[in-house]
Order: C-alpha cells, then sequence, then structure tokens
C-alpha cells in the first residue's frame, strides 16, 4: 500500500506489485526470476516485470490444507 511512497523517497528503486496475491509473492509466478536478476544485477530498473501481467489471483484458502473445494 505504501510502496510507491516510499520508491519516492529513495534515490534508486523500483516499486512492482502482484495484483491478486497476498503477502510473502516472492515465490509466486514469475517472482522467483526477477528476484534472482534484482540480485545478481543489484539494479532495480533490470528486472523484465511484464510476466506480472499475466500473473492470476491467488485462491482464496480456508486453512493450511489449501483451497476449499
Amino acid at each position: 500500500r505504501y510502496g510507491d511512497e516510499i520508491v519516492k523517497q529513495l534515490g534508486n528503486a523500483r516499486h512492482l506489485s502482484m495484483p491478486g496475491q497476498g503477502h510473502s509473492v516472492v515465490g509466486r509466478g514469475c517472482g522467483p526470476k526477477l528476484m534472482t536478476t534484482f540480485i545478481e544485477s543489484a539494479d532495480p530498473a533490470k528486472p523484465d516485470a511484464k510476466c506480472l501481467d499475466s500473473l492470476q489471483a491467488s485462491p482464496f484458502f480456508l486453512n493450511f490444507s489449501g483451497s476449499a473445494p
């Protein structure tokens, strides 16, 4: 929610969001690839985030067993 505001205060930053996702999104969809590219390059502009456009919303679940049938 505050990502855009935080980025304004940083000199070299980028805010990526994953619509339809909850917390801990690094492991979802192309998140691991984006994170790896960022870590290897140390350049927030380097990761190609177009893959986020095709990410589907995570299914709602009621407990740690997963989504409802």
